[in-house]
């Protein structure tokens, strides 16, 4: 993803001047990095929410600049994203100062593909990861990374160590642990039909019993 840029205003600590931002459009965050002092700042939140909903915009390269900071933008990635659980909406933000030229670690989305293939000749999918983390300059983080599964048929899965991401990404997770396999409907299936058969077979013999006891 490219680089983005967004701009921000000083702001107080605190949680008053946290939430006077928040009630004035403003999201409070607060920005920091090994070299750098934390500093509290406040930013747009339209211009946050915008870029939030950005595919990879979690992990976007921002060209930050600060009022009063003329001339020396700061580059930083969002650390970390504390949200409102009812509205769904951010409440603050951590802000971590990088250096385009050291690499940093991210997690990023698996995107999947090919999986009608895999449906239309009778295998169920199932996913057991749903992104990854990765390790790679800032600029190189890709939006995503695609998963074919039109390859895979009945009892087969696809490992960490089997994707293919761009050069220069390093996949972090255990290259043995599943992305997603396919399964035969029996094996889905099993389980229940199992159960209502002893169960059949259950009502089945306490009818037996009950006729007995009868004569």
């Amino acid at each position: 993803m490219e680089q983005v840029t967004l701009r921000a205003e000083p702001r107080q600590a605190g949680k008053g001047p946290a939430r006077r931002a928040r009630n004035e459009g403003y999201l409070p965050a607060v920005v920091y990095g090994r070299s750098a002092e934390a500093r509290p700042v406040r930013l747009s939140a339209r211009d946050v929410e915008r870029l939030l909903g950005q595919p990879g915009g979690r992990n976007a390269v921002i060209r930050l600049e600060v009022d009063g900071d003329a001339g020396n933008p700061r580059t930083v990635m969002i650390k970390e994203v504390q949200v409102d659980p009812v509205r769904r909406r951010p409440l603050h933000l951590d802000l971590y100062q990088i250096s385009l030229k050291e690499k940093v670690t991210a997690r990023v989305r698996l995107h999947f593909v090919g999986e009608e293939a895999v449906t239309k000749a009778g295998g169920i999918i199932q996913h057991q990861a749903r992104d990854v983390e990765v390790q790679c300059l800032p600029t190189e983080i890709p939006d995503a990374i695609d998963v074919d599964v039109a390859g895979l048929s009945v009892g087969e899965h696809l490992t960490m160590g089997e994707l293919k991401v761009p050069e220069g990404v390093t996949v972090l997770n255990d290259p043995d642990e599943v992305v997603v396999a396919v399964l035969a409907p029996r094996m889905i299936e099993e389980e229940p039909a199992e159960a209502e058969a002893e169960a059949a077979e259950g009502e089945a013999a306490g009818a037996g019993e009950a006729e007995v006891d009868q004569e």
